[in-house]
């Protein structure tokens, strides 16, 4: 690019030219996705000393290519767009790589992919700010995603709470509140690119994933964690879980950001408790009000003076999009929501089938409205959607294509049906996103947020479909969405849906699916509901008594794994339990090291409250999703054993064989054989080595846990052709190892 700019130059002074960077910035927006390209970006792509080089963030390659054309232009040179797209994102991930070995020296400037993302590496798109278009846009015109942005009242609010924090001062939950498209995310996304482009970024997935996160340890000082759409993280007994933890953190520990967005009606009146009688989410409640969050409100209109601002920014950076939005919201005033297009959705979508969206469409939008307004707060299945859809369309709109699902649902994700038509509006704005935890995984679906507000009040009173509701108690696979027991005295999910609806068939139906999948609330429910009016001979109640564990205060999960899983111990199939774990340098990391002590101490608290550990328990870091070499050991008798760094440097030829179990995969035991005496070298939290023997049962955890630092499971120990078996088929629980005395003893 440097070449580039100085053949550029070199030209246009020979043509008696200017070569300013005025006039290279008017020359630029006026090309194909140049809209909003500042001059002074040049002194960063393309400096005259190339040590001052700074790659373009994600999100800016179409001003990159602008600018390229706008070089290569004088000497006839032809633009390469994939060229440099691929070079462009090369570049990114070398710049990734060499964060991480900067973060981490230990993993070498040549390791493959970013220790951390940040919001430079992941750009707009990926942290789902929404895109801004054009009414009269041609998908072959290349335009940025984001227009110039607006710095409002709140923006100003949201710096100044943000700073304090980035300096290493009281870690902050910075909550965004509002409507729908009115630009919450958008001000996180442009506060955190201007203070904090560089900042490690989590970004769990719901509220287990969060769970996961902040009993990890990995929410260390400095770290920002991206809490986008925040009641995907605070609903149900695991959001109030994460709140309870996250709230823990917030108050222990500084430098911590959290950044959040919640509409202002329902989300955040539902869970502070605003005009809802009792503490229905006393937790989420407790975070969100108390000292630790600083809430924001982003308004949905403009003021005035915002209106005259806007329209200046407009004409100085010659963005048509911004022209538009104001023009589109003058009677409205919602100028910011129609910048994404939501108000152009919602029209195309209340004009009913066959018209901007086809039948079959119409019938699959409907159905994720419907099921999200009625309860259904995970991502939703795609055979949820197809069986409601289905079960909704007349006769002679459904397709013969046995793919016709399918096909639909890719088509309202991308925006293209097969035949290259659109879906989208202004080909940017989907009205359902696809979402997948992990490459390669089947898709599941969520409804344009702006369409899921704006259609609740007026569906509200929608009984909805038989193959709705058939297609809900069908594919309903998370027991909160079933029936919520945040708070035993308010039920909230499907099960409330269906009986204020006077469904008390299917809130019935419901409930019993809850039943069997654990619900202790669940279970009470179903008994107050069939002991009332439906079951005068008792028969359900008999079916309740039958699969029911009523003795049980609250929810006890299916298995002995899920028990594990429940309290956020990683359970195998997880990458960090066979990965190799990482030293301490210590006493350099002496405080991150008993940090994770600390959270390996209390996982082993929790696992202790859903099982008796009479042989004596040990828990890795591994196990809790953290790849650093360090372990603690339970005995049955005796204090608490600390490995840090350990390293077994000799084992006795004596051997024994006895049964095992592991908390990552906790439903069978294995026999292993094993050393009875172990020399096992590690060291303190000031860096001294010492040398420990340990003997019979204390070896046997102890070297059940240094292979777990190993990357090894105990049942790549077991003797050949040996198998685990059930914790059913085992005898063993409840009674300590036994072993026979030494020889010679």
């Amino acid at each position: 690019m440097r070449d580039l700019r100085q053949q550029w130059e070199m030209k246009r002074e020979e043509s008696g030219a200017s070569a300013s960077l005025v006039v290279l910035q008017e020359l630029v927006r006026r090309r194909p996705g140049g809209a909003g390209f500042d001059g002074k970006r040049v002194s960063d792509w393309a400096p005259r000393d190339e040590t001052s080089f700074k790659v373009p963030q994600a999100g800016s390659d179409d001003r990159v290519l602008a600018l390229v054309r706008v070089w290569a232009e004088p000497a006839g040179e032809p633009v390469n767009e994939r060229w440099w797209r691929d070079l462009l994102e090369e570049a990114r991930e070398e710049q990734a790589r060499e964060r991480r070995h900067r973060h981490d020296p230990q993993a070498g400037p040549g390791a493959e992919g970013p220790a951390f993302e940040t919001v430079a590496t992941l750009g707009a798109r990926a942290l789902e700010v929404h895109a801004a278009v054009l009414p009269d846009h041609s998908p072959d015109e290349a335009v940025p995603d984001l227009p110039p942005y607006l710095s409002r009242a709140h923006d100003d609010e949201l710096f100044a709470a943000l700073r304090p924090v980035l300096d290493g001062g009281p870690s902050l939950l910075a909550m965004m509140t509002g409507d729908s498209s009115s630009g919450k995310t958008r001000a996180l996304y442009e506060a955190l690119r201007d203070l904090a482009p560089d900042r490690p970024l989590l970004r769990p997935l719901g509220a287990e994933s969060l769970l996961g996160l902040l009993r990890s340890g990995r929410v260390e000082t400095g770290v920002v964690l991206w809490l986008n759409e925040t009641q995907r993280f605070l609903y149900g007994s695991n959001g109030e879980s994460a709140a309870v933890e996250l709230h823990q953190l917030l108050q222990r520990r500084a430098g911590v950001l959290v950044v959040g967005t919640l509409w202002q009606h329902p989300y955040w009146s539902e869970l502070t408790g605003q005009g809802t009688p009792g503490a229905v989410h006393a937790h989420a409640a407790a975070l969100l009000t108390g000292p630790c969050t600083r809430h924001i409100p982003v308004p949905s209109e403009l003021t005035a003076a915002d209106r005259v601002r806007w329209q200046e920014l407009a004409h100085r950076h010659g963005d048509r999009r911004l022209t538009q939005a104001l023009k589109a919201g003058a009677k409205d005033n919602r100028v910011v929501q129609h910048l994404s297009g939501g108000p152009e959705l919602l029209v195309a979508y209340r004009r009913g089938p066959g018209e901007h969206f086809s039948h079959v469409e119409h019938a699959l939008i409907t159905a994720a409205l419907d099921a999200r307004r009625l309860g259904h707060r995970a991502p939703l299945p795609a055979a949820l959607l197809a069986a409601a859809a289905d079960g909704a369309l007349d006769a002679r709109h459904r397709p013969a294509d046995p793919h016709w699902c399918a096909q639909a649902l890719a088509a309202l994700s991308t925006g293209r049906r097969p035949d290259g038509s659109r879906t989208d509006i202004r080909n940017t704005l989907t009205p359902l996103t696809a979402l997948r935890a992990r490459s390669g995984e089947e898709a599941a679906y969520e409804p344009a947020d702006y369409l899921d507000q704006h259609t609740r009040r007026q569906r509200a009173g929608v009984l909805g479909t038989a193959s709705l509701w058939q297609a809900l108690l069908e594919y309903t696979s998370d027991p909160e969405d079933l029936v919520d027991v945040t708070d035993h005295d308010v039920t909230t999910g499907l099960f409330d849906a269906a009986l204020s609806r006077g469904l008390y068939k299917l809130a019935t139906l419901i409930l019993r699916k809850a039943v069997l999948a654990g619900q202790s609330v669940a279970e009470c429910e179903l008994v107050s509901l069939l002991s009332r009016r439906w079951d005068p001979r008792g028969h359900g109640l008999c079916w309740v008594a039958e699969h029911a564990d009523l003795s049980r205060p609250v929810t006890t999960p299916s298995t002995a794994s899920d028990a594990m899983k429940s309290i956020g111990i990683v359970q195998e199939g997880t990458p960090v339990l066979i990965d190799p774990t990482r030293p301490f340098e210590l006493p350099r990391e002496a405080a991150e090291a008993r940090e994770i002590v600390a959270a390996l101490h209390a996982a082993a608290d929790r696992a202790a409250t859903v099982h008796t550990f009479s042989k004596g328990m040990g828990v890795a870091a591994p196990q809790i999703g953290v790849g650093r070499r360090v372990a603690i050991v339970r005995p049955a008798e005796g204090d608490a054993i600390t490995l840090l760094n350990p390293v077994v440097v000799e084992e006795s030829s004596d051997t024994d064989e006895q049964f095992e179990g592991c908390l990552s995969f906790f439903d069978v035991r294995g026999k292993v054989p094993r050393p009875r005496t172990l020399e096992v070298r590690h060291q303190d939290f000031g860096g001294q080595f010492q040398t420990t023997i340990f003997t019979d049962g204390l070896a046997r955890l102890v070297a059940h846990e240094v292979d777990h630092l190993d990357g090894v499971l105990y049942v790549a120990r077991m003797a050949p052709g040996s198998s685990t078996i059930s914790v059913a088929e085992y005898k063993g629980t409840g009674q300590n190892w036994w072993y026979s005395p030494r020889s010679g003893a």
